[in-house]
């Protein structure tokens, strides 16, 4: 028996240089930024720069959540939430369908996450539209949304579901997560060269089993991959820049027969050297099915570093510059975690699966 193809059939995101994806993936094509420094200082008493959302775009909460105990990141990753899971679902499927979300990786500083709680109220705003017995998160950080990719395809190639949705949220107004970032001196400044601009936002697609209504275009999702490097950023083990040749090389197999090496790769970088090690490797490894010619994305430099959300709108991207015909075909989508998650996923059209 064939397995089913899965495709995308929608897709929401939300982050400082827009508030849908057609506006994201326009201001990234004219090259618009949206950093600028905050009112937060880092330790020497200079103001860190960022790249933050107004906080009259996010999507208001339910008057039961404003008197939950939650810290403001929480309420903000909710209202990011639940303004791109909107847009991703504008059609909406004929039965609910699960949430497999991305969400930061475990915190150093002393104070509890609960990433469960948090998942909870989210579900119970989105009220009956969610399947709430089969939704999952991931706290993985930036690579998050590849690892929930994957479980999503296994659930709708196993039969469990016909539709799924895959992303992930975050954002770096915390101050404790801003403190913690600039006592290692990785936040991008006059003091720190190889560093990122911390951002937010909130990225999701929505999966589907079943075939296109007429004559729309879509993506396919024609592999998913994903590592873990054991000498992560975080690591005493050496650092060898495999983790993202290692990501594709688990999708590979699944690729099967090609017409054309990846022609754009949206690339999870941030900005730091770390990960353009890696990147530098895999596109070595794997010049074969990655064009010489590849178009490189890398819109953290318009909107930051959403975390979590990162690897989510690096395919959310991907699908919008292939269905919107804007880049040549296929599209590779990867980005790498600070504790050594990797993952990428390969994207083609309709007419250009082999």
């Amino acid at each position: 028996m064939t397995a089913p193809r899965i495709r995308i059939a929608g897709s929401g995101a939300i982050c400082p240089i827009g508030t849908g994806v057609a506006q994201i993936w326009a201001a990234v094509r004219a090259g618009i930024s949206r950093t600028a420094f905050s009112l937060i200082q880092n330790r020497h008493l200079e103001p860190i720069k960022m790249a933050l959302l107004p906080d009259e775009v996010l999507s208001p909460l339910p008057p039961e959540l404003l008197t939950s105990a939650l810290t403001s990141s929480q309420r903000r990753t909710l209202s990011l939430s639940i303004h791109a899971l909107k847009e991703a679902m504008a059609e909406p499927p004929e039965a609910p369908p699960p949430l497999f979300i991305g969400l930061a990786e475990t915190p150093k500083h002393h104070r509890m996450v609960d990433d469960e709680g948090w998942m909870k109220l989210l579900l119970k705003t989105l009220g009956p539209s969610i399947d709430k017995n089969n939704s999952r998160i991931f706290p993985s950080g930036r690579a998050a949304t590849f690892v929930a990719l994957r479980a999503a395809c296994d659930a709708l190639r196993a039969g469990r579901c016909t539709t799924a949705l895959v992303g992930g949220v975050d954002t770096f107004l915390d101050l404790a997560r801003l403190a913690e970032l600039d006592d290692e001196e990785r936040l991008l400044g006059e003091r720190t060269v190889d560093g990122f601009i911390p951002g937010e936002g909130a990225a999701f697609v929505l999966l589907t089993t079943k075939p296109a209504v007429g004559d729309a275009r879509s993506s396919f999702v024609g592999g998913v991959g994903t590592s873990h490097d054991v000498g992560h950023r975080y690591s005493d083990e050496p650092n060898l820049g495999e983790g993202v040749a290692n990501a594709i090389e688990a999708m590979r197999g699944q690729l099967g027969q090609l017409r054309s090496a990846a022609q754009v790769v949206f690339a999870g970088l941030n900005g730091e050297g770390f990960g353009a090690k890696a990147w530098g490797v895999a596109r070595l490894r794997h010049s074969d099915i990655i064009s010489p010619e590849a178009m490189i994305e890398h819109p953290a430099d318009c909107f930051g570093d959403l975390g979590a959300a990162l690897g989510a709108m690096m395919l959310v991207l991907a699908d919008a510059s292939l269905v919107l015909s804007h880049r040549e075909p296929p599209a590779l989508a990867w980005a790498e975690s600070d504790r050594g998650v990797y993952g990428c996923a390969w994207l083609d059209p309709d007419e250009s699966l082999g």
